[in-house]
């Protein structure tokens, strides 16, 4: 079976790739104005001061008491996935209920052409005009084709900006859907490998509200073998599935709360 590994591509781009390996992705663009730019002056940085989705430090940081956050994903659903679109976002929501973040999906049947990771991000673009629709946060694309990206077929998923969220041009992202077999790999008892679609999805969404490969790490993630019994020590952006469980460092879910206060619809 394929392997999946997350890997970034450059400083403007990040991919997730498959066992063999999986790749993640982002990009640059125009800020939210008004209430939400607003509210993100609170924060250490904003986002339009900095170079678009070049995100050397965090964009936003939370900034006071924990409150529930509904982030709205518009999932195009592409082709015809062997696990239901449902069942990997109500899965990757488990990355972020921890941090107060409520992931509400509304699902649109699509049939994009092509399997590279960009141009399914492209084609979603055009299907919008360009922009991110009305009442949506982040567009993520579920596909069941084997995506690659400029001749890697090893990338599993792309996210077209490192805090896309804040941009109505970048707040897309594409994430593939494994066959059953390669979604779980298991020993007697023990997953090697588990969920692998719904951790891609929350990877590249958690892209889009800022969270960095460098700030996932292989030892917060051991908590979670408790629970799930899987081979999994690192954090949900560790740029290897294989290897990755469902979530976020504290560094990164610290940066991920912080831009669903900053930018996510109230």
């Amino acid at each position: 079976m394929r392997r999946f590994r997350l890997a970034a591509l450059a400083a403007c781009v990040s991919l997730v790739a498959v066992a063999g390996p999986v790749t993640a992705g982002a990009g640059g663009a125009k800020a939210r104005s008004a209430p939400k730019g607003q509210r993100a002056q609170a924060n250490a940085f904003e986002i339009g001061h900095i170079p678009k989705c070049l995100e050397a430090v965090p964009a936003a940081l939370p900034t006071g008491l924990p409150r529930p956050i509904t982030l709205d994903v518009t999932v195009l659903v592409d082709g015809n996935p062997a696990i239901a679109p449902s069942t990997v976002m109500a899965t990757a929501e488990r990355s972020y209920k921890p941090l107060g973040i409520t992931l509400r999906s509304t699902l649109q049947r699509v049939s994009f052409r092509g399997s590279s990771a960009s141009g399914l991000i492209k084609q979603a673009k055009a299907r919008f005009g360009g922009r991110r629709p009305s009442g949506s946060d982040v567009v993520l694309v579920l596909t069941d084709k084997d995506v690659e990206e400029e001749g890697n077929d090893n990338v599993a998923g792309l996210a077209d900006c490192i805090g896309g969220v804040a941009f109505p041009d970048r707040a897309f992202a594409v994430s593939e859907v494994f066959s059953p077999a390669a979604d779980r790999f298991a020993v007697g008892r023990v997953s090697l490998l588990n969920n692998l679609s719904a951790k891609v999805a929350a990877h590249e969404i958690g892209h889009l509200l800022g969270a960095h490969h460098h700030y996932a790490n292989c030892a917060e993630g051991i908590p979670s073998e408790l629970t799930q019994l899987e081979v999994s020590p690192c954090t949900l952006m560790f740029n290897s599935v294989d290897g990755a469980s469902l979530n976020f460092s504290t560094a990164n879910g610290l940066v991920v709360r912080g831009h669903a206060e900053a930018y996510a619809r109230p």
